[in-house]
C-alpha cells in the first residue's frame, strides 16, 4: 500500500514537471550553463572560477551533452532527472525525521511546489544543490546513528559534491555542528572530524575562486545575494528584489514591506527548524 500512495505522488510530480519542461523560453543564466558546458574542461573550470558558482554542475553538464545532444530539451531533462531523484531522498529523510505518513504529505507538497518543479525545468544547478543537500543531511543523520564505512563515505563524497555545486551548501555546516554538539564523548570529535574532511577537499577550489579575475558585473557577494534569493521567487521572479533595490528610493512600499515580512519569517522559520533538529538523542531526532 506504501508504495501505491508513493506511485501516486511521484507519477504526477513527473508528469506535471514533463509538461512545464518547455513553457519558458532560455534565459541569460540558461545560455551561460549552455556555453560553459560547451567548452573544453579547462574552459570550465575558468569560467565558473570567475562566476557566482562552482564548477560541478557545468562539469556534469558537459558529458550529459555530449552524451545525449545540445538541444534545450536535453539540456532541460539533465535538471529533471536530478529533480525527480531528489523526490524519494527527500521521502526518506522526512521518514527518518518524523514517520511514515507525515513524509507521504511532506513529499506531496514537495512533487507539486511550484519552486521545484521549476528548477527540474532550468538549465542550471539548482536541482542538482538540491538533491545533493538532502543526501548530505540524510547520510549525516546515518553516521549520527552508526559510523560505518559506507555511511561515512557517502557523506563525504555528497556532502564535497554540494559544496562543489553551490557555495549555500557551507550553510549546512551550521545545523551540522549543532548536531555534533549534541553528542557526547568521542562520537562527537568523529562528526567533527568528518565535517573538516569536505571541508578540506573544497578549500582547492576557495584557492581557485578567490586567485581568479572576477568581471564586476556579475561579482555579486554570496552574503548580500542571500536575502534576495530567500525572498524573490515570491515576489515574481529571481533578482526582483535586491538589497541594493530594497534601500532605494524607486521600489514601491508595498514591496519592501513583502520583502521584509517574508524575510523575518524565512529566517524565523529557519530558526526555530534548526533547534528543533539540534535536539536528538540516541540518533533519533525528538521534536
Amino acid at each position: 500500500m506504501k508504495h501505491i500512495f508513493l506511485l501516486g505522488i511521484l507519477i504526477p510530480g513527473l508528469l506535471i514537471r514533463i509538461i512545464f519542461l518547455n513553457q519558458h523560453d532560455i534565459w541569460f543564466d540558461e545560455a551561460f550553463s549552455f556555453f560553459v558546458a560547451g567548452s573544453s574542461l579547462s574552459d570550465i573550470l575558468a569560467a565558473t572560477a570567475a562566476d557566482n558558482h562552482p564548477p560541478l554542475y557545468e562539469l556534469m553538464l558537459h558529458f550529459w551533452m555530449q552524451i545525449f545532444g545540445t538541444t534545450a530539451i536535453v539540456m532541460r531533462t539533465f535538471s529533471l532527472t536530478l529533480g525527480l531523484l531528489s523526490l524519494p531522498v527527500f521521502y526518506l529523510l522526512a521518514k527518518k525525521l518524523v514517520n511514515k505518513q507525515s513524509a507521504l504529505f511532506a513529499l506531496t507538497i514537495m512533487a507539486l511546489s511550484p519552486l521545484m518543479i521549476y528548477f527540474s525545468t532550468e538549465t542550471r544547478m539548482y536541482s542538482l544543490f538540491v538533491l545533493l543537500s538532502l543526501l548530505s543531511v540524510l547520510f549525516f543523520l546515518y553516521i549520527i546513528k552508526k559510523q560505518t564505512t559506507i555511511n561515512i563515505s557517502y557523506f563525504i563524497f555528497f556532502f564535497t559534491s554540494a559544496l562543489y555545486t553551490h557555495y549555500y551548501s557551507l550553510l549546512l555546516f551550521i545545523p551540522f555542528t549543532l548536531l555534533a554538539l549534541k553528542q557526547t564523548g568521542l562520537n562527537r570529535l568523529r562528526l567533527f572530524l568528518l565535517l573538516i574532511i569536505p571541508f578540506f577537499l573544497f578549500f582547492p577550489w576557495i584557492i581557485v575562486y578567490f586567485s581568479a579575475p572576477h568581471p564586476e558585473f556579475i561579482n555579486t557577494s554570496a552574503v548580500v545575494a542571500l536575502p534576495a534569493t530567500l525572498v524573490s521567487f515570491i515576489l515574481g521572479g529571481t533578482g526582483q528584489v535586491t538589497l541594493r533595490t530594497y534601500f532605494g528610493n524607486h521600489t514601491f512600499l508595498w514591496i519592501k514591506s513583502l520583502f521584509s515580512i517574508t524575510s523575518i519569517v524565512i529566517l524565523f522559520m529557519g530558526l526555530i527548524g534548526t533547534l528543533k533538529v539540534a535536539k536528538i538523542k540516541n540518533g533519533r531526532i525528538i521534536f
